[in-house]
């Protein structure tokens, strides 16, 4: 319920005394229509514990609060988010021909989506990695033993053997398999560094197959070209210019006397 007042006026004191001049007349034309019930008694409640009753007296002592420029335009705001991008568009056509002024997108599924594309491609990646390491530990434990030698194992069988214990992650054909295997007179003379082509690719040049002998210094080194399986993610992931990711793994032992 309302009352009308046929005098508009900014300033608070004035309001109040119009208010109170019409306030019993209008009580008597309510009291009428309800036809003797108590219009207090229609008072309701917020959560808070706020009265709202049907009459809102001026204050005395308050203020107008301007809550917008007079001559500034309203501004309709229509909120899109449509996980589906024809539908989206199609509801956005109709919210603008309806009368909206601004669209305002919910982006929240976008930013959750990637983490959780960084969250699974990391996960991968590190998985894959730990594969190459436990390969690389398992190979050189049979070489330093003796039971992988030259004369029981050809360059082939070791590529053949090194694919079988990782294609658990990347695959039986192995496409993206690269190692060495070398013998050294000293451990100063193992390399520290990954050797890499001037355009950023692994340099294989040097490699060879080499498991030593009685008492040899060796050392093993996989390299593994793993693909970027989200393309978004190949920026921060990719460190080869093939736009993969180089997994490596390295033991560097001295040969049992077999």
């Amino acid at each position: 319920m309302a009352l009308g007042v046929s005098t508009v006026t900014k300033d608070a004191s004035s309001t109040a005394t119009i208010w109170r001049e019409n306030e019993n007349a209008w009580r008597t034309l309510v009291e009428r229509s309800l036809k003797g019930n108590d219009l207090d008694a229609h008072t309701s409640y917020t959560d808070d514990g706020l009265a709202l009753g049907p009459i809102h007296r001026p204050d005395n002592g308050g203020r107008h609060i301007v809550g917008r420029e007079g001559l500034r335009p309203w501004l309709i705001v229509q909120r899109a988010d449509d996980p589906n991008e024809g539908r989206a568009i199609e509801n956005l056509g109709a919210d603008i021909a309806g009368g909206a002024t601004a669209i305002e997108f919910s982006l929240l599924a976008l930013p959750f989506a990637l983490l959780s594309f960084a969250i699974l491609e990391t996960t991968v990646t590190f998985a894959a990695q730990q594969v190459l390491t436990n390969a690389a530990d398992e190979i050189s434990r049979e070489i330093r033993t003796g039971q992988l030698t030259l004369t029981n194992t050809t360059q082939s069988q070791f590529q053949t053997k090194i694919c079988d214990e990782i294609k658990i992650m990347v695959g039986s054909t192995c496409s993206g398999l690269v190692w060495d295997l070398e013998a050294y007179d000293a451990f100063t003379d193992v390399p520290k560094t990954i050797p890499l082509t001037p355009g950023g690719d692994i340099d294989n040049s040097g490699f060879g197959y080499d498991p030593g002998n009685e008492s040899s210094i060796v050392q093993l080194r996989i390299f593994y070209k793993w693909p970027v399986l989200i393309d978004k993610m190949q920026a921060s992931m990719a460190n080869l210019p093939s736009g993969e990711t180089l997994l490596y793994a390295s033991v560097t032992w001295q040969n049992e006397p077999f």
